[in-house]
């Protein structure tokens, strides 16, 4: 599991860097325009168009939690941080079955009810080991507008939902649900069936879930956004 985690993480964080340089710099934007002084009568200045702030977004991500002190002290700083989002990478409560709501309240907490504390499942409660990944999806649900797919489990969605800056990919490769494991090896059926397409500057649609960043939207020189082997 170990493994299958750094793959994970690994994918997601580097989702999370090219897409932080696509928020940073949208190829094609051109500077805001400024209007020429006209010959206005003294006293009469022609108006200037307000200057368009750069979009920004701000995401946390963090997995393995615990019901702990550690724990409660990391929820305590995404709350103070106050971020657009955060996305839980599994291995949640490390409770028992029957114990989810609890967990969910102890989130709830620190981080403010309705605050957009994104799941997805690790091993640990893929299965029931340590809790059931739907019913933590039922007390901390999805909060972010457009979410496509099976939430919890393989789902991406569009952050703003309105002129987005980033598309996250969240998905489950590898770990036993009640339903069987689910595969994302080349060529399987969640590798290649359709998506919605985007709308995020720098991305360009590729095979199944991926996307991958044009060269002029990631210059520090990531070519693709995916999490995991393909």
């Amino acid at each position: 599991m170990a493994r299958r985690r750094a793959a994970a993480v690994a994918g997601l964080a580097f989702i999370l860097g090219c897409l932080t340089v696509v928020a940073a710099c949208q190829p094609g934007t051109p500077p805001p325009a400024v209007e020429q002084p006209s010959s206005a009568p003294s006293g009469h200045p022609s108006e200037q168009p307000a200057a368009t702030a750069p979009a920004r977004l701000r995401v946390t991500a963090a997995g393995d939690y615990s019901s702990g002190r550690e724990a409660a002290g990391v929820l305590a700083r995404i709350g103070a941080i106050e971020p657009d989002a955060h996305f839980a990478l599994g291995d949640l409560s490390y409770g028992s079955p029957g114990e989810e709501q609890r967990w969910c309240d102890l989130v709830a907490s620190h981080t403010g009810a309705g605050f957009p504390f994104e799941l997805v499942a690790g091993n640990h409660e893929s299965n029931g080991r340590d809790g059931y990944i739907d019913d933590f999806a039922a007390c901390l649900p999805n909060r972010l507008p457009g979410m496509v797919g099976a939430y919890g489990r393989q789902y991406y969605v569009d952050v703003p939902q309105q002129d987005p800056v980033a598309r996250f990919i969240m998905v489950s490769p590898g770990i036993p649900f009640r339903d069987g494991t689910w595969d994302y090896s080349a060529g399987s059926a969640r590798t290649t069936g359709p998506r919605r397409p985007s709308t995020v500057p720098g991305l360009r649609p590729s095979p199944g879930w991926w996307w991958e960043c044009t060269p002029s939207a990631c210059p520090l020189g990531c070519t693709a956004a995916r999490p995991g082997p393909r």
